[in-house]
Parts: C-alpha cells; structure tokens; sequence
C-alpha cells in the first residue's frame, strides 16, 4: 500500500514542480492520518496497542501488506511520527477497529463510497486513492482547521527550491564526482564490497586511512553504488551547508564530506562546527532517509573522537 517517491533532480523544470507538489501534499496527507491515528490510539500507549495486535501484525508482514521496513517501524520504539501514508492506513483499518473487512477498503473509485460508509473509513480510503478532498474531511475532524487552506496553497504554489548556494553545491558535486570516479588506478577491492554492505546495512560510514589510499575515490564511488545517480548526491563543503537544504523534500539521497575534520591536521573549528549537526545526520541515517559518506585520516578521526568525548 505504500507508495515511495524516487528523489528527482534539482533542474527547475515543470516536472519538478509538479513532483515537489506532489511531495508535500503527500506530506500533508501523513499529518492528516497522523493526528487521527493518535486521536484513537494515544502514542503515551502506542506500544502497549501494537502488542496487544502483535498476532495481526505479523500476519500482515508475513503476508506483504506491511514491508520489512515498515515492520521495522513498530518494534521495538514505535513513534508515529515516522510511519508514512502507507503504514499509517493498515494500522487504521487494521487495530482501530475500523471494520477492516468491509469491502470498501479495496474500493479505488472514490465516487462509489456512499453515505452508508463509516465516516471515518469514507474519508481513509479517498486518501489512499490521492484523493485531496478527503484530506480536508479528515483532518477537520480531528482539528486540523486549516487543512483546506494548506492544500489550496499547495495546488498553486510556487516552489523557488532552487536557491544559488544549491545550484553551487550541486554543481561542486557533479564536478567532484566526475573528477574522483575518473582515477584509471583505482581497483574495487574487497574492502571496497564489505563499504557497499556497510553503507546499505548503516546508511552511515566513514572512511579512514593515510595520504593517497584513495578515501576520496573510493567515497564518490560508493556514493554512485547501486544505481545512485549523481544528481541524487550532495558533497558538503562547509558544515553550514547542512542547513541549506530542505531534506524533507527527498532530493538527495546521498551525502558526502570529505575531510571532514581537516586536511593535513586536526581543525578545531571544523569539530565545533560539525559537531552541530552530527547527531541530525546520524538520524537521518538511522531512519534511512540519507546515505552519509564522511572521509578523514585516521589520526585526524581518533584526535577528533578524543576531543569531543572530552568536551561532553
């Protein structure tokens, strides 16, 4: 039931404009679902419910309705904050005591849900066929007033997403790609096979080593692995860069820095400033929104550990 939005490319195009739409609307459309799911399951005991419907969920793993990562999801902190549309409508029609075998939630034609349907259930299941009216009966329902107003908005509003320092960025980082890739003497040893498990199983890996082994190669070809395209990555040059970007929008799927800590020593004005920003990175690799790349010497990595561990 999930549907997942490939990360575009910045280009300015009416195709991107109508995916950013597309995008936030669907964003808007979890916040809807979000507040009447925790209207009926309060999230103080979100996980005391899940346990209590542990054999249902299974079966709707076991049987594909739920994906392994939206299983992943429930146990064992479950935070509705993070369950997209998908998750969020099984888990309404499935513990909210929504009547889950009414055939109305295979219905796709939206104009057939009559007034005999559960409310509730004829609003749920127009949002799953991306119908935007119903986001409005919903969310008013549960308080979100201005709902009608935001989609509106939405609809015609115009998104100016391509700034001049994300223009920079990206093209530093096609020109770095391009450049790094391009080393006729880099072979893909094993070492480079055990990086691309790591980086799929982590979404989050740094590489170390000495002077010319090749950290920044091998980050740019990591950061192209698996069918990533080179318009989906973003290299950072400062840590200010970071807040530069809307994330939210899933433009980028990879990120890369390259010493991050300093070139030839430790820089301490590089740990006070990226120490900022670390623990949202590791987030966002952790709930597998971004594939972070960071490159460092490894005396630069072990003095700059040493240094924020002692400024805890």
């Amino acid at each position: 039931m999930s549907t997942a939005v490939s990360p575009g490319s910045v280009d300015g195009t009416e195709n991107e404009q109508y995916y950013l739409r597309l995008h936030l609307l669907i964003i808007k459309a979890g916040e809807v679902l979000r507040a009447k799911f925790d209207s009926i399951v309060n999230p103080n005991n979100l996980l005391n419910e899940l346990r209590n419907h542990k054999c249902v969920i299974n079966k709707l793993q076991k049987d594909g309705v739920i994906s392994r990562d939206q299983y992943r999801l429930l146990n064992p902190n479950p935070d509705s904050q993070r369950f997209d549309v998908g998750l969020l409508i099984v888990l309404l029609k499935n513990i909210c005591n929504l009547q889950p075998n009414n055939p109305i939630w295979k219905e796709n034609d939206s104009s057939k849900i009559t007034n005999t349907v559960p409310p509730i259930i004829a609003n749920i299941v127009p949002i799953r066929n991306l119908r935007n009216e119903a986001m409005v009966t919903l969310g008013q329902s549960c308080g979100l007033n201005d709902v009608e107003a935001d989609i509106a908005e939405l609809m015609t509003k115009t998104l100016d997403v391509v700034t001049p320092e994300m223009k920079s960025l990206r093209e530093i980082t096609l020109w770095f790609l391009e450049e790094s890739c391009d080393d006729e003497f880099y072979v893909e040893t094993a070492r480079f096979q055990d990086a691309i498990h790591l980086l799929k199983e982590k979404h989050f890996i740094v590489l170390t080593g000495h002077p010319g082994e090749g950290k920044t190669a091998m980050a740019a070809k990591l950061a192209l692995a698996e069918g990533t395209k080179p318009e989906n990555c973003l290299k950072l040059q400062h840590a200010r860069d970071w807040r530069k970007i809307d994330w939210s929008l899933k433009l980028f799927n990879t990120v890369i820095v390259d010493d991050m800590f300093g070139g030839d020593v430790l820089d301490q004005n590089l740990i006070a400033d990226w120490k900022l920003y670390l623990p949202e990175m590791e987030r966002a690799a952790l709930q597998n929104r971004l594939r972070i790349i960071i490159t460092t010497r490894h005396y630069i990595k072990e003095e700059a550990l040493e240094e924020m561990a002692h400024n805890v």
